[in-house]
């Protein structure tokens, strides 16, 4: 009974762990693309300053602040992700 029991908490732990990686890696993903998704935009805006067409600069400059929060976020999530599969290959997890 003692056995079964172990297993599963440590079946659970694996499972645990392995969900919250592949959780961050996702993340981090998602952010990546809205962070090129800004890119483009900001691309967009800029094509329209250059032609002449009413857009104010500012919009560029509120884009790319986006973006770079945006790619922050995306660096820090598969980092995190880096770091706590880094904790079990150590052996401390």
């Amino acid at each position: 009974m003692r056995g079964g029991v172990a297993a599963a908490k440590s079946v659970g732990k694996a499972t645990a762990r392995a969900t919250r990686i592949l959780i961050l890696e996702i993340t981090g993903f998602f952010f990546a693309v809205f962070a090129a998704m800004g890119l483009a935009a900001a691309w967009r805006q800029w094509q329209r300053i250059q032609s002449g067409q009413s857009a104010p600069v500012s919009h560029v400059i509120v884009t790319l602040a986006f973006v770079a929060a945006f790619i922050y976020f995306s660096v820090s999530s598969f980092w995190r992700a880096r770091r706590h599969a880094a904790v079990k290959e150590s052996g401390n997890g």
